[in-house]
């Protein structure tokens, strides 16, 4: 009986769908054509993409990793203005909050990294307001249950809670 099991685990991992390489570029293109602006249907649009491997972890990476590498580049043209960062970062919330699956364990495992480095470049930049929305975005994140552990909470903020004292 556990070689039935077995056999089922392995059917279920081969529904996953995974990622290939021209989807993979496709939703790059989409991230860099979201440019500056937060545009709601982009956003929404990014996140349904995204949503069609929500229970691929190798695939959710994939995507992650396209995000944050543009997040936290501050030299290539154009991808690293500040100004482009803020949208990324309504992608990533929206991911956390509407799509959920493997994007939590993902994303809010290196959130720590990606926001404080989000924040030094706003900081840099002497970009208050959007630093204040980033602040809102993390304070969300409590708000809507989706780091329910205080403390967890704190280290993925410690960048606004440095600031404070």
């Amino acid at each position: 009986m556990a070689q039935d099991g077995n056999n089922d685990m392995m059917e279920e991992e081969e529904e996953e769908e995974e990622i290939d390489e021209e989807q993979v570029e496709d939703y790059c293109e989409m991230l860099d054509k979201l440019g500056n602006f937060p545009e709601k249907v982009a956003i929404n649009s990014l996140s349904m993409a995204a949503e069609d491997f929500d229970s691929s972890p190798k695939s959710a990476a994939v995507i992650f990793n396209c995000i944050r590498s543009r997040l936290v580049d501050c030299t290539s043209a154009g991808i690293s203005s500040p100004d482009r960062k803020l949208p990324l970062v309504y992608v990533l919330d929206s991911l956390l909050k509407n799509v959920k699956g493997v994007y939590i364990d993902i994303i809010l495992g290196e959130a720590a990294d990606w926001l404080t480095a989000v924040y030094n470049i706003f900081d840099k930049a002497k970009k208050e307001d959007e630093k204040a929305r980033l602040k809102k975005v993390w304070n969300s994140w409590k708000q809507f249950g989706v780091i329910k552990d205080d403390e967890r909470w704190r280290k993925i903020g410690q960048c606004f809670l440095a600031t404070e004292s």
